[in-house]
């Protein structure tokens, strides 16, 4: 389960579950759709993904399975290596939500467009991403 399917589940009361007649999940599903969504991140090395479903699941303060939580948290906080990898993947995670989002404004409203893809050289001028980006603005006279 991904990071969206798991914050569109975690949502409870949002109205969409109501206007579709269905109940909304309770706290124990909640947490169940957590650990999984924080097992399957783990499992596919996604450290970024793994630490939102963590600190979800803290939050929710439900016992063992915030306990086990909070621990995954504390070794990934104190592994270098792992806090080095996890900053990375967020980075590339904002980068290709800029992109995206550059790239969408640039259609209907360019001045938006290519102040989002300026964002994204500025934020991340090391990345793939930016380097797409620069390559948008180049045929906008930039």
């Amino acid at each position: 389960m991904g990071r969206r399917a798991v914050d569109a589940l975690t949502k409870a009361g949002s109205g969409q579950a109501a206007a579709a007649g269905a109940e909304a999940p309770g706290p124990a599903e909640k947490l169940k759709a957590l650990v999984l969504a924080a097992q399957g991140a783990r499992n596919r090395g996604r450290l970024d993904d793994e630490t939102d479903a963590l600190e979800q699941i803290v939050a929710l303060d439900q016992g063992d399975e915030k306990a086990r939580a909070q621990a995954r948290l504390d070794e990934i906080a104190q592994d270098p290596e792992l806090t080095a990898k996890r900053a990375a993947q967020v980075r590339e995670r904002e980068a290709r939500a800029l992109l995206a989002r550059g790239k969408m404004w640039l259609r209907t409203t360019p001045d938006a467009g290519r102040k989002i893809l300026q964002e994204l050289i500025d934020k991340y001028p090391d990345t793939p991403q930016a380097d797409e980006a620069r390559g948008l603005l180049e045929p906008a006279g930039k």
